[in-house]
């Protein structure tokens, strides 16, 4: 185990996320804190200052987005990373309040893998290089005014996908609503990495393709179709917290990094 310079508080009410996350935070160089409830966690975040939050979307005592935000008010803690992880609080509604209101800088659904949680939080913490994140500065630039106003429209366009794979999911799609979907997904393809979104832009594109070739051959859809829209869903919303430090387009991105 490497030093551990660094201390992480995991507030999870589940003893056996404890179990898993440990030795993989330890073993990247983190002292590990944990509570099992929001009040240890503020109780324990008094007295040992961690520098890094790994916070469950539900605690016996609070949810985790209060919490989150309780820490934000906090004139010592407001600053330090946030990785919110959770099984609930899909929505793009929560999702927009986390990201863009809380400053949260990395929304996680459960199920995860331990080790990839482990590797963001070195990155965040400047444990490890940051391939996928950015320093302060950095990450101000990336959310800067340039940017505001492609941020609200793609929550705006998230929210209304939300919808459609609701209906997909019920059902009670129509080829209108997938031809939605479709030109959607073609203008986030299109506008994101011209926004520095360029992972974005690369899921997108991938995404419109499938959907493109489902409305040509005008099929049912099936279950394994269903969940890949689901997949893709979920990896635009991580591709979107993850802008690039240049703005510059990459040539090649791995999917499977997400």
């Amino acid at each position: 185990m490497k030093n551990c310079e660094y201390k992480v508080l995991v507030i999870d009410d589940d003893p056996d996320m404890h179990r898993l996350l440990r030795a993989p935070l330890e073993g990247k160089g983190f002292k590990y804190l944990f509570a099992l409830d929001a009040e240890e966690g503020k109780t324990l975040a008094v007295n040992y200052r961690p520098d890094l939050f790994i916070i469950d979307g539900i605690l016996p005592d609070m949810t985790g987005v209060d919490l989150c935000s309780f820490f934000r008010a906090n004139s010592i803690h407001k600053n330090k990373p946030i990785i919110f992880l959770s099984a609930v609080f899909r929505e793009v509604v929560y999702f927009r309040n986390l990201i863009v209101d809380l400053k949260v800088d990395m929304v996680l659904h459960k199920p995860q893998n331990p080790s990839l949680i482990a590797k963001y939080a070195a990155e965040l913490i400047g444990l490890e290089k940051r391939d996928l994140y950015e320093d302060k500065c950095s990450f101000d630039y990336a959310l800067g005014e340039i940017r505001e106003l492609y941020i609200e429209s793609f929550l705006e366009q998230m929210a209304t996908i939300e919808k459609i794979l609701k209906l997909i999911k019920s059902g009670s799609c129509n080829p209108k609503s997938l031809g939605d979907l479709y030109h959607i997904v073609h203008r986030i393809h299109g506008a994101a990495g011209s926004y520095g979104f360029t992972k974005v832009s690369f899921i997108a594109g991938m995404w419109e393709q499938s959907i493109k070739d489902i409305l040509e051959l005008r099929k049912i859809l099936t279950s394994d179709e269903i969940a890949s829209m689901e997949e893709n869903y979920e990896a635009l919303k991580l591709g979107f917290q993850m802008p690039d430090r240049t703005g510059e387009s990459e040539t090649c991105f791995d999917p499977e990094c997400l």
